[in-house]
This record gives C-alpha cells, sequence and structure tokens, in this order.
C-alpha cells in the first residue's frame, strides 16, 4: 500500500501498520522521528532515548497487536513513538505542556499505555504480573511486551523480575535495548563489561529463550526477529542494539546533554540551587578528605560532574540502584568517611526502607542532598518531589534542611558534614538560587522575615518563601507574623513560642498532604496553644505536569491564605 500522511493521523495506525511493506515501515520511522525532532525542539522533553527507539517501536506496533497485546516501556522516556503510533499525532503538540499530553506513557491517557512509566526498572515487574493475569484468566494466545534497556538493568527490581519468569511462563517477550546508556553511559559491569554472550548466558538462566543480537534501526531485521520470536511460546528475551539519538547528528554526539532538552524559550537563570550545591560540595571536598559523593544514574543531574573531574575515586554512580547507593552510604559512614548521597527527591523514595533501617535506626551521618524537591515542571506527577517531607517527618532522629537561597544552602550543607550524628537530608528544588538579602542565620534556628500585629502567621519552607512572601503582600490586608522555618526538622522552639501567641497559623508547603502543618499543629497543642493552624498546599491530590511557575499558581490553594478572626 502507499503510504500517505494523512495515515499517521488516524487512530487505527497499530492496524494498518500490518499490511505495510518494510519500505513504508522506514517511510514511517522517518516521519516520526521528523515529529518527535519538530515537537520536542520546541516543547522540550527526553529527545535522545526516543530517537532512538523509533525503529524498534514500529516494527512492534507492525508485528503485535496493542492494545490486546500490551507493550510496556521500561521508562517513558522512548515513549515518543509510541504515542505517535497509538492515536496521539494531532496532540503531540502539547507533549509536556500544561493539560497536554504527558512525556510518559499513562494509563489515564490511551488505552495503549496498559501501565505508567516514570521510574525505571519496572517494566519487568508489571509484564511478569499482566502475564500471570492473562493465564488466569485464560488468555494464552496473545503476547506481553516489555521494553527494557541495559541501564534499568542496573537496577535490583528487574533483577527480582527475572527471578519471577519460571513462575508465570507463557508468551512474554523482553525485547532488551542495548545501547550502553541511561542519562549518562551505564554504571557497573552490566554497561561496561558484558558482552551479547555474556547476556545471553544470563537471561538463560532465568528460563529465558534469547535471540539476538539484532541491529534496532534495522526494520527488515526487527521484522525478521520479531516475528521468529512470535512463533515461540515465551518466555524470549531479544536483544536488540540502538545509538540514543539516533538521526539526529547533535544528539548522537552528546548522549547526556541531549537526554532532555529545554525549549528554546526557557529561562534557564544561573545559578541553580543544583549548581550551588555541586560547587560547595567541591569546595568542602577540597578541606575534608573524608567526603565521598554517591549518585544513582544522575551525574550531571545532580550537579556531580565536577566532583567526579577533580576526586574520581571519591565519586560512585551506583546506576538505577537508589537502594544500594543508601545501604552503600550507610556502609561508608560506619568506616569514618562523609558520604553525600545526591539524589532527586521521588527516586529517595524507592529507598525509605534503607533511610529508616540502615541508616536513620544506626544513626549514621550520611548526608542526602535531595534535588528536585516539590513541583518539577514538565515531567510531571511521576517526578514530582512531593513525598519526601510527609515520609522523612515520620523518621526520628533525622535532619530536614529546606533553603530558601544560595547562601542559606551552603550553610546547611557544610553544617550537614561537620555535624556529628544521624542523617541530614537537604532538600531544594529545580529551580534559580537567589542571592537574598535576608538575614544570615546559624545552624538549626528558624528566621523571621516580618513581625506582624500578633493576629496570624505564615510559616514558609524553602524556595517557595519568596513567591508565598510576594502573595502575602497583595493578598493580606492585616500584617502577618512571616517565618522561614529553615529546618522542618528538629524545630525551632523560639519559632515555636512565637506561633504559639498567635490566633491562625498557615503553613505554605508544596506538599498533596499537610505534613508540615500536622507536625506545627501537634507541636503547637503539645505547648498548650490553641492557635489555628492550616495548611496552604496542593490538598489530597496528585499534581499534574507543566511549567513549574503555573504548577505553583494553580495548584496551591493560595485562596486560603488568609487571616481569619
Amino acid at each position: 500500500m502507499m503510504l500517505r500522511r494523512m495515515d499517521l493521523f488516524s487512530s487505527d495506525l497499530p492496524s494498518a501498520l500490518k499490511s505495510m511493506s518494510t519500505g513504508e515501515l522506514v517511510k514511517v520511522s522517518e516521519e516520526v522521528r521528523s515529529r518527535i525532532l519538530d515537537v520536542v525542539l520546541k516543547n522540550g522533553g527526553h529527545l535522545g532515548a526516543s530517537l532512538g527507539a523509533v525503529e524498534l517501536t514500529v516494527a512492534l506496533h507492525a508485528v503485535f497487536d496493542s492494545p490486546h497485546e500490551p507493550i510496556i516501556f521500561d521508562v517513558g522516556h522512548q515513549s515518543y513513538a509510541h504515542k505517535l503510533l497509538t492515536g496521539r499525532w494531532e496532540t503531540f503538540d502539547t507533549l509536556r505542556k500544561y493539560n497536554g499530553i504527558s512525556g510518559f506513557t499513562s494509563r489515564q491517557e490511551s488505552e495503549h499505555d496498559p501501565f505508567g512509566a516514570g521510574h525505571a526498572s519496572t517494566a519487568l515487574s508489571a509484564a511478569v504480573g499482566m502475564r500471570a493475569a492473562m493465564n488466569l484468566k485464560g488468555d494464552t494466545d496473545h503476547w506481553v511486551v516489555a521494553v527494557v534497556g541495559d541501564g534499568a538493568l542496573t537496577g535490583g527490581m528487574a533483577f527480582e523480575a527475572l527471578n519471577g519468569v519460571r513462575r508465570v511462563s507463557g508468551r512474554l517477550l523482553v525485547l532488551f535495548n542495548r545501547n550502553g546508556m541511561s542519562i549518562s553511559p551505564t554504571a557497573g559491569s552490566v554497561g561496561r563489561s558484558w558482552t551479547s554472550e555474556d547476556f545471553a548466558s544470563f537471561f538463560r538462566l532465568f528460563g529465558l529463550t534469547y535471540m539476538g543480537p539484532t541491529d534496532g534501526h534495522d526494520i527488515g531485521a526487527l521484522l525478521a526477529s520479531l516475528k521468529k520470536a512470535k512463533s515461540l511460546d515465551g518466555p524470549v528475551v531479544l536483544e536488540v542494539h540502538t545509538i540514543k539519538g539516533m538521526g539526529y547528528e547533535p544528539a548522537m554526539r552528546h548522549h547526556e546533554a541531549m537526554h532532555g532538552v529545554e525549549p528554546p524559550n526557557a529561562v534557564n537563570r544561573k545559578p541553580t540551587f543544583t549548581s550551588v550545591f555541586g560547587e560547595t560540595l567541591v569546595e568542602l571536598a577540597g578541606r575534608d578528605p573524608r567526603i565521598v559523593a554517591i549518585t544513582a544514574a544522575m551525574e550531571s543531574g545532580t550537579g556531580l560532574s565536577d566532583f567526579a573531574r577533580r576526586f574520581p575515586d571519591r565519586f560512585f554512580d551506583v546506576g538505577i540502584g537508589e537502594q544500594h547507593a543508601v545501604t552503600m552510604a550507610a556502609g561508608m559512614a560506619a568506616r569514618g568517611l562523609r558520604p553525600v548521597v545526591a539524589i532527586y527527591s521521588t527516586f529517595l523514595q524507592r529507598a525509605y526502607d534503607q533511610i529508616i533501617h540502615d541508616v536513620a535506626l544506626q544513626s549514621l551521618p550520611v548526608v542526602f542532598a535531595v534535588d528536585r524537591a516539590g513541583m518539577v515542571g514538565a515531567d510531571g506527577p511521576t517526578h514530582h518531589g512531593m513525598f519526601d517531607v510527609p515520609a522523612l517527618l515520620a523518621v526520628p532522629s533525622v535532619t530536614i534542611a529546606a533553603p530558601a537561597d544560595r547562601t542559606d544552602l551552603k550553610a546547611m550543607l557544610e553544617h550537614a558534614l561537620t555535624s556529628e550524628g544521624g542523617p541530614h537530608f537537604i532538600r531544594y528544588p529545580r529551580a534559580y538560587a537567589p542571592d537574598s538579602d535576608l538575614p544570615i542565620v546559624q545552624g538549626t534556628k528558624a528566621r523571621k522575615i516580618l513581625v506582624g500585629d500578633g493576629r496570624c502567621a505564615v510559616v514558609t519552607s524553602g524556595a517557595i518563601l519568596e513567591k508565598a512572601f510576594n502573595i502575602i503582600q497583595l493578598q493580606l490586608k492585616s500584617r502577618p507574623t512571616v517565618w522561614d522555618v529553615r529546618y522542618l526538622k528538629p524545630m525551632d522552639p523560639l519559632m515555636l513560642e512565637d506561633l504559639a501567641r498567635h490566633r491562625n497559623v498557615m503553613v505554605v508547603e508544596e506538599s498533596p498532604q499537610p505534613s508540615l502543618a500536622a507536625m506545627i499543629a501537634l507541636q503547637l497543642d503539645a505547648m498548650g496553644s490553641d492557635a489555628q493552624v492550616r495548611s496552604i498546599g496542593t490538598g489530597d491530590s496528585f499534581v499534574p505536569h507543566g511549567p513549574r511557575d503555573t504548577l505553583l499558581e494553580r495548584h496551591i490553594a493560595w485562596q486560603d491564605l488568609t487571616c481569619q478572626d
């Protein structure tokens, strides 16, 4: 058949692909790659991974029957071609925009997205679960496909899933997309030294039939391999080799820099909290040889590139292994080092058990630089750092800091690395770090920003201080007392004594629950205060994707910021 551009706008394109020739599928791939480039270079997004997965995604939809045969992507970074092939060609212009389509697979968005993707190393577990469910329902004819990269295999959850493959058996295909990359080059033995023969032996140990390797950019070879795999009973693993950023020279040359791109009109003010953290850590490490840095496949994202260059023997990238990163840090601290775990808030969630049992319970001096705290923007609900505060406030003997400016961040990091005792968490957003003229406060003391008339008080935490203060000045008729809490735990007793004298206390927080507000309310109640404490937050809901400024404007309950009589 002759491929017409209009075919690409049709929601039945997956079915149409099955009757196309190899040459026509190549043309589809070219159109898809062009569309990805056009939109992502305007909107921003994850470019390299999706460009690398174009041909294999076209081939998968030409051979398998989505949504009846679910295709599960391990991370949404590589799902843009999938979206274009499953009815979202026309809406793709809205990618990552507020009220637009997500940058990740989403069950709420399409029946062709059988499982939401956000954090890596989950696809195999989801696929094993779907295969088990389909077996129990008597559906043994359809296949389940998991698209997994070598980066994902650095995460322990992927190994746990492989260990369960024999239990479910049946038609399960693992499409192993091997490109030697996560965001940066894949860490450890899996990415750097294993050959295809090693992977074949590895997968066979778990009961999978191994096929490959196949050129992941050769449609003809992919079709032949996928059809052969489908002729088997499964479970099967097909290794394909792809190039991250394929078809766009800048992305092929600069894998890490082009993993995710910003829209051309993005305001990238410097310095960011991330860059201030990285520079300060290098400075402190130059004075203290005990300081080491650990990241989970996020060297550049967490601001550690300069540290890695300056102190290569003291830098550890553990791959997508957040649990290992935390307990490894605990082991280092137990032997006298001062480890700093630089990690996004959303990924810190994956190591909550290790934080409690391996670090806090043993009162080990591990410092956590919790980047991307609060609303992160276009990556959306899978990546918003909304839950570290309620989770960490429940852990005994931890210190939780939230800098409002670059001076505070520097002071907090130095304080954490020179303090004895348990773990320190320093949380900050993906945002510009202002050089404010706020009074400098030492240690864990809170900072009073404004002395009010005694009717009400406002407590803010971290980088949301500036926006909160601007709204206070515009919205409140009375003059409230304003506190920058600085340290969420332990809280400054002098601040609590002051709050206890107010009738109303409002706590501004980027949280879906009144986490900090609840803690303040408990403290004030224990002091015998009758102050009414309210949370000015996001309510009991997940926050969608969109620009951080838009989300802060529309998903914080600013209308509740009123002094009540």
